[in-house]
C-alpha cells in the first residue's frame, strides 16, 4: 500500500465522515461515528494508526479509487 499524504488522508476522512453521518446506523457509519467521537481530534483518528499514515479501510479504498486510471 502506498503511503497516503497526511493532508489527503485528512480530507478523505472528512468527506467520508460527512457521507456517513446521515447513515450512522450502518457499519461504516458506526465506524466513523466511533472514530470521530472517541478520538476527539483529527490527528488521532484511525487513519493515523498505521505506520506511514496508510489510512483506515475506508480512507484506503477511497484513495485507491482516486488513484486508479479512469477507463476511456
Amino acid at each position: 500500500m502506498t503511503t497516503i499524504p497526511y493532508p489527503t488522508a485528512a480530507e478523505l476522512c472528512k468527506r467520508i465522515c460527512l457521507e456517513n453521518k446521515p447513515k450512522w446506523f450502518t457499519f461504516n457509519g458506526m465506524r466513523c461515528l466511533g472514530c470521530a467521537t472517541f478520538s476527539g481530534e483529527v490527528e488521532k483518528r484511525c487513519f493515523n494508526n498505521a505506520p506511514g499514515c496508510t489510512g483506515c479501510s475506508q480512507v484506503n479504498q477511497r484513495f485507491q479509487e482516486t488513484q486508479s486510471p479512469t477507463p476511456h
